[in-house]
């Protein structure tokens, strides 16, 4: 999949990710980001690709790199 990076707490360790596809809004963590992109606030509003899995807490964000 595909979006855009919507929210950052680089000191929480995670974010949202607004879908491409209009979608709900897909939780990320610091681990599953690619370790050569740094988790920080210039992360903002950037484009990346994901996959997805199901947590207990809804979707999350797999092998999140830029696009």
């Amino acid at each position: 999949m595909r979006g855009e990076v919507k929210t950052i707490r680089a000191d929480r360790g995670f974010g949202f990710i607004r879908c491409e596809d209009g979608g709900a809004d897909v939780f990320l963590h610091v681990r599953d980001v690619d370790p050569s992109v740094p988790f920080d606030d210039t992360l903002l509003n950037r484009r990346v690709e994901f996959g997805i899995t199901q947590s207990d807490k809804g979707r999350r964000a797999v092998d999140v790199r830029l696009a």
